[in-house]
């Protein structure tokens, strides 16, 4: 210093710079000479508090990271520089021009996710404030957390050290785990995502492939989505990448809220551009072998691969599901009440792949006493007989029986004839709705009338007990039907055919119609094209002025819709604009004839089954004497119309899979009368009544059919 002139002071100040950690006395010497004496003078000055000098303690890093990770899938953490001076108010100090940096050249078994925020800084952070990154992670493996094996690594002016005073958290999954799948086209590739809540757009982005497969134990450099998105599409779940062809690569869509990058929420996912077109070669379902309780569903998921293994995405959706040998399948679930092996099959584009479902039994169905059938006109006699026996003497099933098999009637008319309102007419009629008592103890219902009515009937049927145990029907059950049984947990409808039947043309006894009808002249004139007998072609009657009486089968009836296809076939395919001179009546009922204005002008549609019994005095000696049926040649020279339909007998599943014995057999009902080995509707006795009744008895078991 220069030299101080008496009652003068002189400053000196020196800038210190800490070069490292800890606390530091300062300490000054001041040596001079007191003139003009000649005195040495020495001055020693210390501070009173040390200064400390912050390093790598000014700080503390703190990592957030979700709990799991899943292969490919969006992993969340959030990395943060805290000030922490704080911790001695005396001591806190701001510290200047903080920098966070994650880094990409060192980092392993991981990707960012496209747009990744790298870098944070800040001039000035105050004590206890933090700089933070939130980042989201692409792994290359799955696992969980252990923040007990975590560790953080801190360098600082030159230092490396093992930062004790990290704090390393779990927390619940915050990564989005939505889905992405992929497939190759012959342009590039095709990717299929869940969509994200309140995404306006998306980006598609690609990095190079990761090795496939992923070794056990990675340790891999993986490069990260850089660059520019290879394209943006709106709000939609499907992006077709038309540039991204010649070989595999990872793929990611990012979310955008109104133009703005949002976080990843979907996985990644490794597609080989270019590698085929969508035409799938193969099939994978999602349990090729499984087991369930008889009356419960299995869902399945079905992907599609291409002829190079690339794959086509889920095609569950579009794919037809059947289970055999029994059962229902409603859109991707199948269920089944039979216990036993069944076997899925799943078809997709004429490809088809198999899966084993193992039904086992559920709980012990109660037995039942008497079985109730219910359905249409045409076999409600045949099923009479069954029951009951027929008028020659030959007994039925409840001849020594305890427990009885009921076939209710379609009509409440013993003759089959249908019953109508007071004040109706031939030309003007009001059917009446007659009511049954299915089970004792419990109200009447209206009658089923028709298959469509009993099968109806049925599956409304879900009390315990059932009051309804068979349909007798002319056609088979939907698609819908079966699929409702499957939902009511039956499994499914058990179809057999019994026997055959055919519709033939009925007249009266006294007749101007020519020995047979054809087909092709039974359109023309139920369609009003022939009015009158000698508008048919080639015909040689004595009425030929006579207005013919076309008796039609009233619509929803069986004899009806029988005759609708039937007219169909013979035009051609297209269905029959029936006439306005057409008489509406019921099916197979032979007063129609007898009441017609002109019986001698009648025909109507019937039963074949039904005239025989006619033609054998069944409905007593009058009604033989007064009906008839057409069975010469046609004035066309073809024979007459005499068209074969084949009978059903329906059940539910689950009665064929109970263990419930039925009148002392060791069968249960359904398999003792109608589906077992040796159902009693198929035994010699059985025929013989079906014949009696004028059917052709043919047993099949087909199963859980369906049609249309």
């Amino acid at each position: 210093m220069a030299d101080i002139p008496g009652g003068q002071t002189v400053t000196a100040q020196w800038l210190v710079r800490g070069d490292e950690e800890g606390s530091w006395g300062l300490s000054a010497t001041y040596t001079g000479t007191l003139q003009p004496v000649g005195l040495p003078v020495q001055l020693n000055a210390a501070l009173v508090d040390p200064i400390h000098v912050w390093g790598l303690s000014a700080i503390n890093i703190e990592v957030t990271a979700d709990q799991s990770s899943l292969l490919r899938n969006p992993y969340a953490v959030t990395i943060a520089i805290r000030n922490v001076t704080n911790s001695d108010p005396s001591d806190e100090i701001p510290l200047f021009n903080v920098g966070l940096q994650l880094l990409t050249d060192t980092t392993i078994n991981f990707s960012y996710q496209p747009n990744q925020q790298l870098e944070a800084d800040t001039a000035v952070l105050e004590p206890g404030d933090a700089l933070t990154i939130h980042a989201t992670l692409l792994p290359d493996f799955t696992g969980d957390l252990r923040t007990d094996l975590s560790f953080v690594e801190k360098k600082a002016g030159g230092q490396t050290s093992i930062d004790t005073g990290a704090i390393i958290n779990s927390q619940p999954v915050q990564g989005g785990r939505l889905t992405l799948t992929g497939y190759g086209t012959a342009t590039g590739v095709g990717l299929d995502w869940q969509p994200v809540s309140g995404a306006t757009g998306y980006q598609i982005w690609s990095t190079t492939a990761w090795p496939n497969p992923i070794p056990p134990n990675p340790n891999l450099h993986l490069d990260h989505f850089t660059g520019s998105p290879l394209m943006t599409v709106g709000a939609v779940t499907h992006a077709d990448v038309t540039a991204a062809t010649g070989g595999a690569a990872e793929y990611a869509v990012v979310p955008l809220f109104n133009g703005t990058p949002g976080t990843i929420q979907n996985e990644i996912v490794q597609v080989t551009g270019g590698s085929g077109s969508q035409t799938p070669a193969t099939l994978s379902i999602s349990a090729p072998s499984s087991t369930i309780t008889a009356g419960t569903q299995k869902a399945y998921t079905v992907s599609a691969q291409n002829g190079q293994g690339a794959s086509l995405g889920d095609v569950t959706t579009a794919t037809t599901f059947t289970i055999t040998p029994d059962g229902t399948c409603t859109a991707s679930s199948c269920t089944a009440a039979i216990p036993g092996a069944h076997t899925i099959r799943a078809s997709y584009e004429g490809v088809t792949t198999t899966a084993t479902l193992t039904v086992t039994a559920g709980a012990a169905l109660a037995g039942i006493s008497d079985v109730i059938g219910v359905g249409d006109r045409i076999s409600q006699y045949a099923l009479d007989f069954n029951a009951d026996g027929d008028d020659a003497g030959d007994p039925g099933v409840n001849s020594n029986a305890l427990s009885r098999l009921v076939s209710i009637d379609a009509t409440a008319d013993f003759n089959g004839r249908t019953a109508y309102s007071q004040g109706s007419t031939s030309t003007a009629r009001s059917p009446l709705d007659p009511t049954v008592v299915l089970q004792p103890g419990v109200s009447a219902v209206q009658r089923p009338d028709s298959s469509s009515a009993g099968i109806a009937a049925l599956l409304a049927d879900t009390q315990t007990p059932q009051a309804i145990n068979f349909v007798r029907s002319s056609r088979l059950p939907t698609a819908a039907e079966q699929a409702a049984a499957g939902a009511n947990g039956w499994g499914g409808l058990h179809v057999i055919t019994y026997a055959t039947d055919a519709t033939a043309i009925a007249v009266a006894a006294t007749t101007n119609a020519p020995a047979g009808l054809s087909p092709a002249e039974l359109v023309n004139i139920y369609d009003g094209t022939y009015q009158t007998w000698g508008d048919v072609p080639g015909y040689t009657g004595s009425a030929p002025n006579d207005q013919i009486i076309a008796l039609l089968p009233a619509p929803g009836t069986d004899a009806r819709a029988l005759f609708d296809a039937d007219l169909a076939a013979a035009n051609l395919g297209i269905p029959v604009a029936y006439s306005a001179s057409d008489v509406v009546v019921g099916d197979d009922d032979y007063s129609a004839i007898e009441s017609a204005t002109d019986p001698a002008d009648a025909i109507e549609p019937f039963s074949a089954a039904q005239l025989s019994l006619i033609e054998a005095g069944y409905f007593g000696s009058d009604v033989e004497a007064a009906i008839a049926r057409l069975a010469g040649t046609a004035p066309d020279g073809a024979a007459s119309y005499a068209a074969s339909h084949p009978l059903y007998i329906i059940v539910r599943d689950s009665d064929i899979a109970s263990t419930a014995h039925w009148n002392g057999s060791s069968a249960n009902w359904a398999n003792r009368l109608f589906t077992g080995s040796r159902p009693t509707i198929a035994s010699g006795a059985g025929q013989t009544l079906l014949a009696n009744a004028g059917l052709t008895a043919v047993y099949t078991n087909l199963g859980d059919v369906s049609a249309g």
